[in-house]
């Protein structure tokens, strides 16, 4: 059952993944902690930050201090 759920989960991620590497929108996906797992193309244009910039560090930390307090 456990093994069931795991595949079905990666293919979701994979689908998720495929479909934002097309978009021309910027995509960020984070984990439950806020920890950025995964950033399309578009993502990474907009932002100026490679994939290892970005992956793992909380979503947060990536938004503008000018743009920060329009958040709260």
């Amino acid at each position: 059952m456990l093994a069931e759920a795991v595949k079905t989960q990666d293919i979701s991620d994979a689908t998720i993944y495929a479909n934002g590497n097309a978009l021309p929108i910027g995509i960020m996906v984070s984990d439950l902690f806020g920890n950025i797992s995964y950033t399309n193309p578009a993502y990474k244009d907009i932002t100026g930050y490679s994939a290892e910039q970005s992956l793992g560090n909380l979503w947060a930390a990536q938004i503008h201090s000018l743009d920060k307090p329009r958040l709260a």
